[in-house]
């Protein structure tokens, strides 16, 4: 009796997959205001932070919007999450701001509400 022996290669293919940047949580404000409420969006902070935090290589764009036209406004936005995010590690030199005005949603019943007072923040 003849015995074959089946040689059987496992053979495992890694790849290097890059996580990809997630979606980042807005952050809303109060009508004519560029306070961030850090208790209301205590969890959506925290995320970013964590975010920009596990990706330190990632340069991110925040852009602030507002309910009106009103570009000094959401450029203060934009800047009071850029300053919010310093004081917690982040490299200055990461983020850009950017004041957008007015928000243009495609739903025109958001246009006068919170959801239009926001800011934004998404890789570069």
């Amino acid at each position: 009796v003849k015995q074959e022996e089946k040689v059987v290669e496992n053979v495992v293919k890694v790849e290097a997959t890059e996580k990809a940047f997630p979606v980042l949580p807005t952050i809303h404000f109060k009508r004519n205001l560029a306070v961030i409420d850090t208790v209301r969006y205590a969890g959506e902070l925290s995320r970013v932070v964590e975010t920009l935090k596990e990706f330190p290589g990632v340069k991110v764009d925040i852009r602030g919007y507002t309910d009106r036209v009103n570009l000094p406004l959401s450029l203060k936005r934009a800047e009071a999450l850029k300053t919010y995010l310093v004081s917690k590690g982040i490299p200055a030199d990461r983020m850009s701001t950017f004041g957008e005005g007015k928000y243009m949603s495609a739903d025109q019943k958001d246009i006068y509400t919170e959801k239009a007072r926001r800011v934004e923040v998404k890789k570069h």
